[in-house]
């Protein structure tokens, strides 16, 4: 039994390293998809949808659950990027009283693997006679995934954020959910 005790603990410090390692190849991979999407990006057919309609009261089944937590939301535009009949990016721009957000979702062979959102908090109003583009917060998060499955998550203040954080899972829900409605969209 002491034995088994030993053993058990050595056999997880070989083999974390191995699963380190393994993670960090999948995170560089995608980042090479990244670039390879973004550096040929302009030998893509464009696609741009304008005002979509992902707004939770316009059809209560299918809806963006990112687009519902822009405070006042008034406008979502959409652009496809698509390579040999392959969907490679979809930018989302949604564009709010106060906040905007873009979304960018990354696809390689129809699998998404990384999506890049900026939401832009500005200070007033845009209606507001006072209202500046300038005065503005810019927060980033950057999300890494694989298999359907959300591997990395880097905050804005640029922190990996773990699953054990409870926002974690309902990260990689609302991706899951509004990447599969937006590659519906024609």
């Amino acid at each position: 039994m002491n034995r088994i005790l030993i053993f058990i603990p050595l056999i997880l410090i070989t083999a974390l390293p191995a699963f380190s390692q393994s993670a960090e190849e999948d995170l560089d991979e995608i980042r090479h998809w990244f670039r390879e999407v973004n550096e040929n990006i302009s030998l893509c057919r464009k696609v741009e949808y304008t005002d979509i309609k992902v707004h939770k009261d316009t059809n209560p089944d299918h809806y963006s659950m990112e687009a519902e937590k822009i405070y006042r939301l008034a406008e979502a535009n959409m652009i496809k990027f698509i390579k040999d009949q392959q969907l490679v990016k979809v930018i989302l721009d949604f564009n709010g009283d106060r906040e905007d957000l873009t979304s960018e979702y990354y696809f390689k062979n129809g699998n998404l693997f990384f999506v890049d959102k900026t939401k832009t908090v500005y200070h007033k109003p845009k209606w507001d006679e006072d209202f500046s583009e300038s005065e503005k917060s810019i927060a980033k998060d950057r999300f890494y995934i694989k298999n359907n499955r959300l591997i990395r998550w880097i905050n804005p203040k640029g922190n990996s954020v773990g699953r054990t954080d409870q926002s974690f899972d309902q990260q990689e829900a609302m991706i899951l959910n509004d990447y599969k409605l937006y590659t519906r969209i024609e």
